[in-house]
This record gives C-alpha cells, structure tokens and sequence, in this order.
C-alpha cells in the first residue's frame, strides 16, 4: 500500500509531530510511506523511513493514484492549516485529535477577509443563527472562552470532503457518529515505548520518598491545564518547601503565570522550562516523581503527554473528564475540578507519607499502554479502512450525486412532500453505486480495546 500522511513534522512543537515520529517504525514495516509538510525544515533521522516532500510540490495526480491520503488535523491553525487545505480539495481520512475544533476555525478566520466570510458560513450551517451570532461577536471583539468552543465545537467542518474519520476516543466516535454521515473509525491513540524504559517495570515501589516531591507538567499548557490553579494549590500547602513543579512546553498566557509565580511568593518552588526536546523530557519524565495532566474542560481529546508519563511509569493526576474520566482507576488518581485545591493537597501529602501507592499506580498505568495502545493495532486500524479505499471514495460520489439531485430537485419543487420524484432518483443513483447496503453505527461499548469500526450510515 502507498499512503500520503500529513502531519506537524519535528522540530515543530506540536504533539502530533511526536505521536507521527513514534509511530513511524511501525508504519514503514507496512506501508510506502510519504510525509508532506509545509515546514521548511525537518529533523533529517525522519527520512530514514519515509520521503519528506513539501506541499510546494504537491502533485494532484499522484495523491489520487495513492492508497489514502491521511489527514491529522489539531486545534493550532499554525501547524493544521495548510493540512486542512490539502484535504478540502483531495480526499481522504482525516484523523481528528481534537474533537473541539472551535479554535482551529476562529484561528483560521483571523487570517483574512476570506477565510472570515467561510468561518461565519460554517457557524451559521452547523450551529445555525445562535452559531452565527456568536461568531459574529467573536469576529468583533477577538475573544472567546472555553464554553463558546463546547457549544460550538465545528467538529463536523473538517469532514466534509472526508472519506472517513479517525478518532481516540469513545466520546468523539460517540459524538461523530451521531452526526456526520461517513465511516467512522475507532482506535487508541497510540504510544510505543523506548526499550531503556522497561527498568520502570521492576523499580523498587518501597523506595526511600525524596526531601522534595519533584511534580511535573508538559505539553501545550493552555488555560485548560489549570496550571494557575496548580500554582496557587503550591503556594497554601503546610509544606510547599517540600514540592518543586518544572513545567515543559508552550504556556498560553506566560506573563500571566509568571506573574502569578511572583505574587504567590514561590520563584524557588517552579521552574518553567519553555518547549524542549525529546531527550530532555525524558531525563526529566525519569527525575520527576508525580505528574500533573488536568485538563477542565476537555476538549474531547486524548493525551499523548498521559502516554509518555506511563511510558515512565509516572503516576499522575488528572481530572475525571471525557476520556481521563474512563482509564481504569488504579491507572491515575483523580482531581475533582470544584476542589481542586483541597484535592491536590491531599495527593501531596499522601505521596510524601505513602509513596508506594502512587508508585504503584504508576506501574500499572505502565501496564495499561502496553496492553492498550499498540502501534501495531493504531496501523491495522487504518490499513482496513484503507483496503476498502475504492467503496469509500464510491460513497463519498454518491453522497455528492444524491445532494445534488435534492438541490436541484429542490428548485424545481418549492413543495418538498411531493418527493416521488427525489426518493426515486436517489434509489436509482444508490443502486447504481452498490452503496443501497448500509451497516448500523455501533457503540464503542461494542468494540473490542482498539478494534477497527468503519460505521456506514445510510447516505
């Protein structure tokens, strides 16, 4: 099989350009593998198992005559929008990381005239004139908070050329399914571990607790991460001397953590590293005793950075929403976001009186990403999809054809019940496809741990 996959390529700071490096091994024991950027720079180690192109020389006649074209499309439109491009013109499978993609489209609309005349077109189509209004507002004033992005999530935007969807959660596949009328698969993000790692399966969960509880946090830290919170849970408790939180990557609004760091009297007690590198997350995922993964509200999203502290055996906290609310409860401990303080407090002193239960913890969320987040499987998923390419692209023609016959139909008769002529039309244009069969959506409740589903739902 020849696949196209188009993705956020090292050095760029995004996740998903360290989920695509982890999982390429993988991928090219499978595939002919092509990776297409809009970078103009890459970490060269990549094309040891895949060609690098640039979209600059993105030839329409070969991404059609390819197997599938993949899609990965996030919330930063500075890492997503070109991908997004791409895939509005030539299908294929999108795979969605995040189900709430309000940002990514309120980005997009800041970049001029015309991409803000497609943004309002698409609140007012998916969300209707309360939709509208809203973006109308935000295209005024600049500005929205996380509850515009749940009630307006435009997840449905990016899928409308797709041939099918990938998602990593039952929430999302739950969601998708409801709504978008494609083939929808089901599968767990994925995350392979580096050998050296495997010394955390046999560490010594009765080892000696440090002076000093080393917490630690990564990833995009937006405002969802409750890092203020964390900051102000650091600086009430009895024995903050006793904890130190080093926080890796981008922080949304910086100057205001910085100043809150200051007010808070805790400079010693926090460092703020800033986007590193792999090799240094992984010494500090070693050094670092209890990981803070909170995320309220959720975007529908799973975690990689959740992923990398099992790889390290680290336990972690999170906060029991969406998909962080469904991991096994001897995996992670939880936050409750209306007392979070007094949670986190009591987290702390717990590891510093009785660290083998958290240690332990931390073993088997280890456990639980070998068993449950294979590459191997994450590759199948899509291979299945991709065996059957010619029926989607087959569905996705006849989705088009049936619209078309509606809207013209439409224009002929402003009285939609007299649909006689409608009804047999698109029978003929389903029969003539071979799409007239259709498979019910089924529940991720009936899905087997990363198992593939393509859901057909009727055109």
């Amino acid at each position: 099989m020849k696949w196209n996959w188009f993705a956020p390529l090292p050095p760029a700071k995004s996740g998903i350009a360290d989920f695509t490096v982890n999982l390429l091994p993988t991928l090219a024991a499978h595939v002919e593998l092509t990776l297409w950027t809009d970078q103009t720079e890459w970490d060269l180690a990549i094309e040891k198992y895949a060609e690098v192109r640039q979209f600059k020389d993105l030839p329409s006649r070969e991404l059609n005559r390819a197997d599938l074209n993949i899609y990965h499309l996030g919330n930063d439109a500075t890492f997503h929008s070109s991908i997004w491009e791409v895939a509005s013109r030539h299908s294929g499978l999108v795979v969605i990381h995040d189900i709430c993609l309000q940002h990514f489209f309120a980005g997009l609309a800041r970049e001029g005239p015309q991409n803000q005349e497609a943004y309002l077109e698409s609140m007012l189509r998916l969300h209707g004139e309360e939709g509208l209004a809203a973006a109308l507002d935000f295209v005024k004033n600049g500005v929205f908070d996380f509850a515009f992005s749940e009630r307006f999530p435009l997840t449905c935007r990016p899928l409308e050329n797709a041939l099918g969807v990938l998602v990593h959660t039952s929430a999302a596949f739950d969601s998708i399914c409801q709504e978008a009328r494609l083939p929808v698969i089901y599968s767990s993000l994925h995350f392979t571990p580096k050998v050296a790692s495997e010394q955390n399966d046999t560490a010594d969960l009765t080892q000696q607790v440090s002076p000093v509880l080393r917490l630690i946090m990564c990833g995009f830290i937006g405002l969802n991460r409750r890092l203020q919170s964390i900051l102000r849970a650091i600086g009430s408790f009895p024995e903050r001397s006793r904890l130190h939180l080093d926080v890796y990557g981008t922080i949304a609004e910086l100057k205001s953590v910085e100043k809150d760091i200051n007010l808070l009297g805790i400079t010693d007690l926090v460092t703020l590293h800033g986007y590193c590198s792999e090799s240094v997350l992984d010494k500090a995922f070693s050094e670092a005793d209890l990981a803070l993964n909170l995320r309220f509200p959720t975007m529908g999203e799973s975690s990689l950075s959740q992923l990398r502290f099992w790889e390290h055996a680290l336990p972690t906290l999170v906060t029991p929403v969406g998909w962080y609310a469904s991991l096994p409860r001897d995996t992670v401990a939880y936050v409750n976001p209306e007392n979070e303080e007094s949670d986190l407090h009591h987290h702390f002193t717990e590891y510093l009186t009785t660290p083998e239960i958290y240690r332990r913890m931390g073993q088997n969320g280890r456990s639980y990403l070998l068993e449950n987040h294979s590459a191997e499987n994450y590759v199948k998923a899509i291979s299945d999809f991709a065996s059957d390419s010619k029926h989607h692209h087959m569905r996705r023609m006849t989705s088009y054809l049936a619209a078309r016959v509606g809207e013209v139909y439409g224009q002929w008769h402003g009285d939609v019940s007299q649909d006689v002529l409608f009804t047999r039309a698109a029978q003929n244009i389903l029969s003539m496809s071979g799409c007239e069969q259709s498979t019910r959506s089924r529940s991720p409740n009936e899905l087997k741990p990363l198992s593939t589903e393509n859901i057909n739902q009727e055109v």
